[in-house]
């Protein structure tokens, strides 16, 4: 499996995957039900319009479809073929005169990268991008849309680079035909290593190529000077070329000498004089339409954080693990919650294994009449017979 995405989000996918959880029957109904939504509704989930301008929202981990485990961990994922329908609809909407794309991605998948890119391409109407997080496979989506605009000096561009994720098994041999030895390259060789990166160069040589054709620049350059798979903030980012622009603060404490408030005033401009705060009553007079789009943003997120630390809950049984962690605004993959939901579910599967033992046990010996004055035969030997006849044997000989 490749992938084009940042280190850490890539941890958090594979501490996931073998975390072992398995959902339950309530679980799988509401994806389900999900995966149903997206189909019926009207149009892209992930496109909005305001007047004659569409904005295409693309969060958390590329992925070529919804992945199941994601959403069971509460993890934000778009599709790739999101992003197309997303950017056909708006291409072919009259009203719509220009294209947004808000980015903020660490990355993801391959598979669906080159196509959607693609898409990118051939839309007729102009687009810019606002990016908060556009990293490996983002920024490649970014980068051909542009220009773009860090929506802060903290956003995060960069992370350019291909990555394979290998599971290594004792169980598992590989044996390939004579003329295709390295159909099946072993990862944990020299030999193998050196054949799967081959491959992951001409991929990343595909990727560098069209970020670079995008950027007006050339691939050693973008090898040479974009991160060298390093993530970057808005500041270096620009310095380095990968960034159109940075917008200012708007929101921010001021104060003024009494000249600059009225160079005639004397005792009055000292009185004029004072620290202008920006609180959350005042944003919210004074700025009304980004109090509530700031608060349904921090509402999404935070429903997003509880729904997944219940989940986990209802997954593992660890509910006092879970309550804690919303109660302290702990994220589901802080260090210390992660390694306690991890124990409970280990913890948890041990006993349903041992149920299971158990369960299969008195299967056994429901069957047996232990009043041994029937049958002149003590209890072992019953459940002998009894296996041998569950088994379909016959009768068993010592």
């Amino acid at each position: 499996m490749l992938w084009l995405i940042q280190q850490e989000k890539l941890d958090e996918i594979r501490a996931c995957a073998q975390a072992g959880v398995r959902a339950s029957e309530e679980q799988q109904k509401a994806w389900a039900t999900s995966v149903e939504a997206r189909a019926g509704s009207d149009g892209p989930r992930n496109l909005t319009k305001a007047g004659d301008v569409a904005e295409i929202r693309i969060e958390g981990v590329l992925v070529p479809k919804m992945d199941f485990i994601m959403w069971l961990f509460g993890m934000d994922q778009t599709a790739y073929s999101d992003i197309v329908a997303a950017l056909s609809a708006a291409d072919s909407d009259p009203e719509v005169k220009s294209i947004v794309m808000y980015v903020d991605s660490p990355g993801g998948r391959v598979d669906g990268l080159f196509d959607t890119l693609a898409a990118i391409q051939a839309t007729k109407k102009p687009i810019s991008v606002v990016a908060a997080c556009a990293c490996s496979g983002a920024y490649a989506l970014a980068a051909v849309a542009g220009p773009i605009r860090a929506k802060n000096a903290a956003s995060q561009f960069g992370s350019i680079g291909v990555a394979a994720q290998f599971r290594v098994s004792d169980e598992v041999v590989d044996i390939t035909s004579t003329e295709a030895p390295n159909k099946r390259p072993d990862p944990t060789t020299e030999s193998g290593k050196a054949v799967i990166r081959e491959y992951l160069d001409q991929v990343h040589d595909l990727f560098v190529d069209a970020i670079a054709t995008a950027r007006g620049t050339d691939k050693d350059n973008v090898n040479s000077t974009y991160g060298r798979g390093a993530t970057l903030l808005a500041g270096e980012a620009k310095k380095r070329g990968m960034v159109d622009s940075i917008p200012k603060p708007t929101l921010r404490a001021v104060k003024a000498s009494a000249e600059a408030i009225d160079p005639t005033a004397q005792d009055g401009g000292a009185q004029q004089m004072e620290k202008q705060n920006m609180d959350l009553e005042t944003l919210r007079a004074q700025h009304p339409d980004v109090f509530k789009a700031a608060s349904a943003e921090g509402e999404a997120k935070e429903r997003k954080r509880v729904c997944g630390h219940l989940k986990m809950a209802d997954s593992t049984g660890a509910t006092k693990v879970a309550f804690e962690a919303i109660r302290e605004g702990k994220s589901l993959f802080d260090e210390d919650v992660h390694a306690d939901y991890m124990s409970h579910a280990l913890a948890k599967k041990d006993q349903d294994n041992r149920q299971s033992d158990s369960d299969g046990a008195g299967n056994v010996t429901g069957g047996v009449n232990k009043t041994e004055s029937q049958s002149g035969k003590d209890l072992g030997d019953l459940v002998v017979e009894r296996l041998a006849a569950m088994s379909g044997q016959g009768k068993v000989v010592a």
